[in-house]
């Protein structure tokens, strides 16, 4: 099956996310401790990184379909309706992104046009906020991916979320 998104793309940011956030926290011990000068916008760009890989993290999880459910009734179901409730559950989740994804881009919007900037490292917050947009564009990539993935196997058991 044809993938919409590189196998790989979250696992790539996720670790560049991680290693930016070891390179700044480590450059903030050093500074303080050695030099005796702390760094003034470390904490708010690790801050910001985090903010990065969490909304990131939301389609990796996806992926992996190592989301939060409570499958356990499910099991006792006859194959086809397992099926059809996942099938449900993912409709919701699409839904769900495609909303999240619609009014982040009107807060990204609002927030370019404020002209607001992050107090320590100046960055528009908009930037920021661009996160959310992609973490929940990504999060309906994943889904569709997860949809067609299951339209595909229908001879096969019932595939978890």
């Amino acid at each position: 099956m044809k993938k919409i998104l590189p196998d790989k793309l979250e696992e790539l940011l996720l670790v560049f996310f991680l290693g930016m956030m070891t390179i700044v926290l480590g450059m903030q011990i050093v500074s303080r401790y050695i030099v005796g000068n702390s760094l003034s916008w470390s904490e708010e760009m690790v801050r910001y990184l985090f903010i990065w890989s969490a909304f990131i993290g939301v389609p990796y999880c996806i992926k992996l379909g190592s989301s939060l459910k409570v499958l356990k009734f499910i099991e006792f179901l006859p194959m086809r309706l397992q099926k059809t409730i996942i099938f449900i559950d993912r409709v919701i989740l699409f839904l769900f992104f495609m909303l999240m994804l619609y009014f982040s881009i009107m807060v990204v919007r609002e927030s370019f046009v404020s002209g607001q900037t992050s107090p320590a490292l100046g960055v528009p917050i908009w930037l920021v906020y661009l996160s959310v947009v992609v973490g929940s564009f990504l999060s309906v990539c994943r889904v569709v991916e997860k949809i067609i993935e299951s339209a595909n196997n229908v001879d096969s058991k019932a595939d978890s979320f």
